[in-house]
């Protein structure tokens, strides 16, 4: 079992998030978008790469409101929550 991984790197009303998890957790993409864009992000792109027994997801997102950014620490908690 592969233990999940994931980095966020924020600057000015962009958030950048990378996930690393294990194939074999039966993860939809669509979960990890719909959270993002609950908390006030509109995808720009998202991309998946799966290398052996991993798959590497990275989302690219802007604010929909750039006055009110997106609540990073909430996209953090609830994606634990999700892969945990």
């Amino acid at each position: 079992m592969i233990r999940p991984v994931v980095s966020f790197r924020d600057w000015d009303s962009n958030l950048e998030v990378n996930l690393i998890i294990g194939l074999d957790m039966g993860f939809a993409l669509s979960d990890f978008i719909n959270i993002l864009q609950e908390e006030g992000a509109d995808i720009l792109s998202a991309t998946c790469h799966h290398v052996g027994d991993r798959a590497i997801y990275t989302i690219l997102s802007q604010a929909i409101y750039p006055r009110i950014g997106i609540a990073t620490s909430s996209v953090h908690e609830r994606l634990k929550s999700l892969i945990c």
